[in-house]
């Protein structure tokens, strides 16, 4: 049936006109709505911050202020307690190093001169973490003349209590080292001014709680203290209630638990599939600087072995490694020599390594906050990166956590097309063999080494083959053993033990820190992973 000509007319213009009025509608709110969001970005003059602070930071690149600066650094130059959460990388130790900032140039004005007690200290659960921390405190505040020094254990004590006599401005230590200065009174804790605790969540994980209690005691009364941690669980806030006077608290966690710009992913596979993957998506992504986390060391020690073997540039650190290998494994990897580095969970807080691409979770970690960590050592001021997690039958329970405090922001898991890994070879084979000996660490240079023999192969003295009338080990004991009954008894001891551990055993069998665990019946992941995914 044809409409009126007319009336068809009359329905097209009535329609143009209300979109007409409709886009002059939208275009003035856009305008309105585009003026009334613009703000001006915060200056750190306009927070408070000295002139001559804010022209050391200029000088190092810093224009604006982070977030957690913009909310922290009111209430921090007030002289007010503090307690900041905000996740890796958003510049929460830019937060404290400008407060100490303008306590020192504070108290040169008033005193006019440089004075031998430090004035703040830092306190931080690693070794890395203390010298990464000095560092970026002498780049950043370099025109300011600050005096810093780094105290740790694992080197001499000498050459620390000498520059704390010539004097300095800030001490970054961590807690064993700290307690040694001032049971020898080389630093006198009473005199501080500023003390700041960098993850402290991570702080009392490690052990650490009797010690910092123990400083705490020591310290002013009055002394202003700050407290920053990656994670704001109940637990955190309840340990900042405790050690902090009437504390501001800061938290910018609720915002982004993990940066958007870290691409995630998560790949069901078998045990035995874990390396063959690993070696797969290393010469795919061929990374120029990428971290594989582990559960164990001794997972991280076999994993070491492997990837050396398939002519990866790997090297492994750990909470034994020697301080001055440990700082120099750290440098070459800042400096593009080392590409792949194997870590325990002891690298996954406080490290800051720019230019992290990938990171590989070889095992999911026991620790959900632990996975928000791990991957936070990619994408750091900006840039982008990508995430692989292996779920296996030994850690797949690690995943209900995980996917319970990240919710959507976690991606569904995909199943391994073990097709994918036939053209894959493992050229390391079985590192624990005869060939290939496990890197022990040697009990006086306290450095990895594959010279010395595999001890948990070795078969110890007591069960070395008897001889006939051999005495007692005991020199008090003068009589002779009945031959019959000691030879028996000791052969029937050998005989057991080189059944369970001996030469044939090792070299044919294939050991693996990774089979540890009773074998999973074939298709009990997929049964097992099925309740997490099925929901």
């Amino acid at each position: 049936m044809s409409q009126d000509p007319a009336k068809e007319k009359e329905t097209e213009d009535l329609a143009n006109d209300t979109l007409n009025n409709l886009e002059e509608e939208f275009s003035g709110n856009s305008e309105e709505l585009e003026i009334e969001d613009f703000q001006e970005k915060p200056t750190f003059e306009k927070l408070g911050v000295s002139e001559e602070v804010s022209n050391a930071l200029a000088a190092h690149g810093w224009e604006y202020p982070t977030e957690i600066q913009e909310k922290s650094l009111p209430f921090s130059l007030a002289g007010k307690d503090l307690a900041g959460f905000a996740q890796t990388g958003t510049g929460k130790t830019g937060a404290f190093l400008i407060t100490f900032a303008e306590k020192l140039i504070k108290q040169r004005t008033f005193h006019d001169k440089k004075t031998k007690h430090p004035l703040a200290l830092i306190l931080c659960p690693t070794r890395e973490l203390a010298v990464q921390i000095e560092e970026e405190a002498q780049c950043l505040l370099g025109n300011l003349d600050a005096r810093t020094l780094a105290v740790y254990g694992g080197v001499s004590i000498e050459p620390q209590i000498s520059a704390l006599k010539k004097g300095v401005d800030l001490v970054v230590a961590t807690p064993g080292r700290l307690l040694d200065l001032e049971e020898q009174s080389e630093i006198k804790l009473s005199q501080l001014k500023l003390f700041i605790c960098d993850e402290v969540d991570r702080m009392f994980d490690m052990g650490f709680s009797k010690d910092v209690e123990s400083i705490l005691s020591k310290l002013p009364k009055n002394i202003q203290k700050l407290a920053f941690s990656a994670t704001s669980d109940e637990r955190s806030r309840e340990l900042c209630e405790k050690y902090l006077n009437k504390p501001e608290f800061v938290s910018l966690n609720h915002v982004e638990l993990t940066p958007e710009t870290i691409k995630q992913h998560l790949i069901i596979c078998d045990n035995e599939d874990k390396i063959k993957l690993l070696i797969s998506l290393l010469k795919a992504h061929d990374p120029l600087c990428a971290i594989v986390f582990t559960n164990t060391k001794l997972v991280a020690a076999w994993l070491l072995l492997k990837l050396e073997k398939n002519n990866f540039n790997a090297k492994m650190i750990s909470g034994d490694l020697p301080q001055n290998k440990r700082t120099k494994l750290i440098t070459d990897i800042k400096n593009g020599d080392t590409k792949i580095l194997i870590a325990t969970d002891v690298a996954s807080r406080g490290l800051h390594i720019s230019g992290v691409s990938h990171v590989y979770n070889f095992d999911l970690p026991d620790d959900a906050s632990n996975y928000i960590h791990r991957i936070g050592r990619t994408a750091r001021a900006g840039a982008s990166g990508e995430s692989y997690s292996f779920i296996c039958e030994d850690y797949a329970h690690n995943y209900e956590s995980i996917k319970k405090l990240l919710g959507d922001k976690l991606p569904m898991a995909s199943l391994l097309d073990k097709t994918s890994l036939e053209g894959i070879e493992d050229l390391a084979k079985n590192p624990y063999g005869e060939e290939h000996r496990t890197p022990f660490l040697h009990k006086e240079t306290r450095e990895y080494t594959r010279d010395s023999a595999h001890r948990s192969f070795e078969k110890p003295s007591r069960f070395a083959s008897p001889r006939k009338n051999e005495y007692s080990r005991n020199d008090s004991f003068d009589k002779k053993r009945p031959e019959r009954s000691f030879d028996n008894k000791r052969n029937h001891r050998d005989s057991s033990y080189k059944n369970k551990f001996g030469k044939d055993s090792y070299e044919k069998k294939s050991f693996s820190p990774l089979s540890k665990k009773p074998a999973a019946k074939k298709g009990i992941l997929s049964k097992m992973l099925s309740k997490f995914f099925s929901k």
